[in-house]
């Protein structure tokens, strides 16, 4: 006997718990401030409802049916159609009634705060008082209220679909014909909205919204449900000659695989928390859950330049992406349309984006262009990301092979000079040695040839060979410039000791250009040098002509062109 009492128990403990629910009862103050109303939260069972109860909400909705803008029916509904159409087995159903009743009361106990039971919502309730306490528990259903005065709405809370899409949530909503105007059908959007949250629900969607039904189109739009579809001549109306469209509209509550994402990078959650925080402000109008009052007022002054518009968090007219998924795409399309630099890809993302660090992703994501790297394919950058430095380039000969990254620039050009200044040490001995030779007195049969047509030989400076063979070793810069000092000096020392004639010494159109091509010829590293030399070089030569033009009126000799 014992054995089948504590069945027959625990069987009835079982059963009372399938009845209860854990959500709580929503109190709160309409439109005038002053009527209180309160959304209770029923399983989809219908003898869970007063009997009076249920035939007043089967009126109500046969009285829309007739009226043929709302619902899909043709026909009114029996009270078992009804309860199949509204009373989904994994579903609720949220009545909402003036005042508070007791009986309509199946929360289950928890240890939350009075506050956080009734979802923010400040007001003073009697649920902890006895006499509430005891009708709770009585449970009298059989209840002499005039629905029709009471209860101000109702709607349905349930599954969209089975199995995999059970996470999906859809509803139907209805608001008492003959109380109207007191943002009811808003609450009970806003209060669908936080339940289905609370269940485990992620996202929702309305399937079939006549265009129509301007009230409940408004209404969530006004709360930022997107529409996602439309269905053109979706309904057959009353009133219409002809179909009318239909609209789709959903919400997103929660992103799974983001939120699994945000699981594994606490700073990532950190950094998107900011805007979640204040999107829920400006969406909801309240305080996000552990608040403190520093974070109070900054949402506060944030939501003075910040709105939502279809779901979107906008600033100053730019929409604010605090998702890197989503701002790693963005620039990706914008790149994508004429492969753009970093500059203007950014100029363009910042007319319509905002957030933080846009330049460096769209750096990253112009790294990664693959088409980019084709048309760069050694390497040289036009791409550079921030904060990395860029390899300092060295400039050689033509044709010399590429020499130790680590030479010093100033070395480099002090050896060319060297080379330049040795070319033309040999070219001065050189021509002394031919000025020895016309000092004397030519042998019998031999004529002299007209020094006008005797071509200049131009040592040229071959950078074809090896740079190790070219360069002598020099150890810094300023051994090269003392070198090159002496070499200046001999060289003026010399051209004063020379004997010539008393004719002007000048240059041959013919041999200058000669020199000007052979100068050309030389690579664009040691120009600067050869010039730097060929004009001091010219200098003293000018003076030196000078004082021989003087000294040829007391002079008798024949007349001799010297070529330098």
């Amino acid at each position: 006997m014992f054995s089948q009492n504590g069945s027959a128990l625990g069987a009835e403990e079982r059963f009372q718990d399938q009845l209860l629910t854990p959500l709580h009862p929503h109190t709160i103050l309409l439109k005038d401030g002053e009527t209180v109303a309160t959304m209770y939260p029923i399983p989809a069972n219908a003898d869970l409802l007063p009997m009076g109860l249920l035939a007043f909400l089967l009126d109500e909705f046969n009285m829309e049916i007739e009226k043929g803008d709302s619902f899909p029916y043709y026909e009114t509904l029996s009270l078992e159609q009804f309860k199949d159409a509204w009373f989904h087995p994994d579903g609720h159903i949220a009545i909402m009634v003036l005042g508070e009743i007791p009986e309509l009361d199946y929360s289950m106990e928890n240890d939350l705060t009075d506050l956080e039971n009734n979802y923010g919502t400040d007001i003073e309730t009697m649920r902890h008082t006895s006499q509430y306490k005891k009708r709770k528990e009585r449970r009298n259903l059989s209840l002499n209220i005039q629905w029709e005065k009471q209860c101000l709405g109702i709607f349905s809370l349930q599954p969209a679909y089975p199995g995999r899409s059970s996470h999906v949530v859809t509803g139907t909503f209805l608001v008492n014909a003959g109380i109207r105007g007191k943002r009811i059908g808003r609450t009970l959007v806003e209060t669908f909205i936080e339940w289905s949250k609370r269940l485990g629900f992620t996202s929702c969607y309305f399937p079939l919204v006549y265009g129509t039904n301007v009230g409940i189109r408004r209404i969530l739009e006004g709360l930022n449900f997107k529409r996602i579809g439309k269905l053109p001549e979706a309904g057959i109306l009353k009133g219409f000659d002809v179909p009318v469209d239909s609209f789709i509209y959903g919400k997103e509550f929660t992103h799974i695989t983001r939120s699994i994402d945000l699981l594994r990078d606490p700073q990532k959650t950190n950094d998107i928390a900011k805007y979640e925080r204040l999107k829920f402000y400006l969406e909801t109008g309240k305080y996000p859950a552990n608040c403190d009052r520093n974070e109070k007022a900054r949402l506060r002054v944030s939501s003075r330049t910040h709105s939502l518009l279809n779901g979107k968090l906008m600033t100053r007219g730019r929409e604010i992406v605090f998702e890197p998924d989503k701002q790693r795409q963005i620039a990706l399309d914008m790149h994508a349309v004429e492969h753009q630099g970093i500059n203007k890809i950014t100029t363009r993302i910042v007319e319509r984006y905002h957030w933080k660090g846009v330049k460096n992703t769209v750096s990253e994501v112009i790294a990664q262009c693959q088409k980019c790297k084709l048309r760069h394919q050694d390497g040289v950058g036009v791409i550079v990301k921030p904060n990395k430095s860029v390899k300092q380039a060295h400039m050689f000969a033509t044709s010399a092979s590429p020499l130790d990254e680590d030479l010093d620039h100033s070395a480099q050009l002090s050896r060319m000079a060297a080379v330049v200044v040795g070319s033309l040490q040999a070219d001065a001995d050189n021509e002394d040695s031919k000025d020895d030779d016309r000092g004397s007195t030519p042998p019998d049969g031999h004529d002299t040839a007209d020094p006008s047509t005797v071509t200049p030989q131009i040592d040229t400076i071959d950078f074809d060979k090896s740079p190790e063979n070219l360069m002598q070793p020099i150890l810094n810069g300023d051994q090269s410039m003392n070198a090159f000092n002496r070499f200046m000096e001999e060289e003026n020392h010399r051209k004063r000791r020379k004997v010539t004639n008393s004719s002007p010494v000048e240059f041959d159109k013919n041999n200058q250009s000669l020199m000007e091509d052979a100068m050309l010829g030389l690579p664009e590293n040691v120009i600067a040098a050869v010039q730097l030399a060929h004009k001091q070089q010219s200098e003293p030569q000018e003076s030196s002509q000078d004082h021989q033009q003087g000294d040829s009126e007391d002079e008798d000799q024949e007349d001799s062109n010297v070529f330098y």
